[in-house]
Order: structure tokens, then sequence, then C-alpha cells
């Protein structure tokens, strides 16, 4: 870590599948006793889950600007309520929590109050974290809200950052923008993948640009100061019939790019 010396002055993160994060002394491999109790911190502190395996992490922290950023997986489809989505930073020296984005409970940034939990239910974030240090923004790749495949539940909130990129303030997890890459998500069509920072060579000069594919096999490329699409993005009408309750009449599309949906399925296909 900067400035330090000695045992753990270089550091190796790792988060586990019993939804533990543990900072280990690259040199020796031993636990730095000084990171949360004796080099691991609970990631379940303030997460509740019926069943054991239902929330843990599957991918790494991201470093950013001394915090370690990390979301996790949620078991899909099980129940209404099901662990909380949130995004937590921790101190990469300490373990202590930094802030979390908790996006039904803003007042939960410094952790849930005791005998009390994360908001159960909300957009989670499974894939990897991006970091743009001059910006100071982290990017946030979501999830839709469980179960996966009914919305008559879910919170404006959740409605709003569902399967979608949301660029955090690193310094305090506020949210800055947020795009949506499908709109009121019934398929568990979660952003899967890191939003890729890139520099995009325009007449005007380079431009800071973020590129976000999605399952849909649509490819965005946003501003990554502000989320605006540098490339055309138009919303298509899609289809409705049959729906047991409302759906988007539209859904984002990026006609200036290649489209990676393949053919339309029919019927026939299944045969």
């Amino acid at each position: 870590m900067p400035g330090e010396q000695g045992a753990c002055a270089a550091r190796i993160y790792t988060a586990t599948v019993d939804a533990r994060l543990i900072a280990l002394d690259a040199a020796t491999g031993l636990p730095c006793r000084s990171f949360g109790a004796a080099g691991v911190v609970n990631l379940l502190d303030g997460i509740r889950q019926r069943a054991r395996g239902f929330y843990y992490p599957t991918s790494a922290p991201t470093l950013a600007d001394g915090k370690l950023l990390i979301g996790g997986f949620v078991a899909d489809g099980q129940y209404v309520g099901e662990p909380s989505g949130v995004v937590r930073a921790f101190d990469a020296t300490t373990g202590q929590l930094a802030w979390a984005w908790d996006m039904d409970a803003p007042g939960n940034a410094h952790g849930p109050k005791p005998g009390e939990v994360y908001s159960p239910g909300t957009p989670n974030a499974w894939a990897p974290i991006s970091f743009d240090p001059r910006l100071g923004l982290v990017y946030v790749p979501t999830g839709n809200s469980t179960p996966d495949y009914w919305g008559g539940h879910r919170s404006a909130a959740s409605n709003r950052y569902a399967s979608s990129v949301v660029a955090l303030d690193v310094a305090t997890g506020t949210p800055r923008w947020s795009f949506q890459t499908t709109h009121y998500d019934l398929w568990d069509y979660d952003v899967g993948s890191e939003p890729v920072l890139f520099s995009l060579q325009t007449r005007a000069g380079p431009v800071a640009a973020l590129i976000q594919p999605n399952k849909r096999g649509e490819t965005f490329i946003l501003d990554r100061a502000n989320g605006r699409p540098l490339f055309p993005v138009i919303e298509r009408p899609v289809p409705r019939r049959g729906a047991v309750e409302r759906l988007s009449p539209t859904q984002p599309f990026s006609p200036a790019l290649p489209s990676f949906a393949g053919p339309r399925l029919t019927e026939q296909d299944m045969w």
C-alpha cells in the first residue's frame, strides 16, 4: 500500500464464495492482520439471505482511490426479498466500510443500523467494476431485481437502475449518472460484462468513452463523464402481446454499431 513499509506493504486482495474479502501479504501469503478482523471482512454483514449461498461475490474487488469496490451474486428467481444488491467500498488499508450504495435506502451509505439490513431484492452487480481516476468515477454494471421474471413489486429506484451502467462518485458512492440498457427487465438481461474505458478519437479530439455491451446483443458507447451516447441510441417499439403485467413499450437500440442479437427465432426453429 502507498506509504507503507514492512509486512503487507504489497497486498493481494481476493473475495471468496463464502462471502469474505481477504487481504494477504504479497510477499508471504499471510493475512494482513490490520485489515478487517485478522485479514478478513465478512461481506454478509448487513445482508439477509434465506439460505446459505444465496449471496456471494463473483468478481474480484476493484481497487479505486484507496478503496476496494465490490458487489455480489444473488441467487436468481428464488423469492421476493432476496439478498440486497448493495455495492460497497472498503478502505483498502483497514477494511473499514467507506460507503455503501443501497439504491432503495440512501441512508445506509455507512451501513444499516444495528438489527437492520441493506434493502432486499435490489439489482445487484456481479460483473467487474471499472474506475476512472481522472473523473473520480466508478462504473457499475447492474442486473435486474429478483425474482427476475416478475416486476410488480419493484421500487422506483430498482426500475431506474436495473440492467444499467451506473457511474458512482468514488469518494461517496453517490450516483452521478446512469444509462439503462434494458427497460423494465423481465428477462434476466443483466449487464454481465465490465464497462470498457477507452479514448474515442473524434474530429474534435479524444473523448473519454465507455463501451458497454448487453445480453440483448446491443453495444452502447457513452461519454463516461456524463453517460450521454456518443453513437446514436434509438427507442424502438417491442412486442407486448401476451404479457401478464406491464411491459416497456420500447427498448434502446444502437443502430450505428453491429448487433450481436442473431436472427429472430421462430416457432419452427424449435424443431
